[in-house]
């Protein structure tokens, strides 16, 4: 049997829509790393799209700050490509 050690959510939510992370959406990536740490998940990560310091918005800066609160890691993966490398 194999078993699940992380949990990982990639997504650019928090990029583009940073008001959809919501008290409701924190409850329950809460709830799901209670119960799923119950079972022996180790890792809880959302792995962010930033493609430029220019995204970082005092919103995003606090729907980062929620997701963390929740006790989840916040990682980002960028590819880099001409014209996101010109942006700065």
């Amino acid at each position: 049997m194999a078993e699940m050690l992380r949990v990982r959510l990639g997504t650019r939510l928090p990029v583009y829509l940073p008001q959809r992370i919501t008290p409701e959406l924190i409850h329950i990536l809460s709830h799901f790393k209670e119960k799923a740490s119950e079972v022996g998940v180790k890792q809880f990560v959302i792995q962010t799209h930033f493609e430029s310091a220019m995204e970082v918005t005092p919103e995003v800066k606090l729907a980062i700050e929620k997701i963390i609160n929740a006790g989840w890691t916040i990682t980002n993966q960028h590819v880099f490509t001409a014209a996101s490398s010109r942006r700065g």
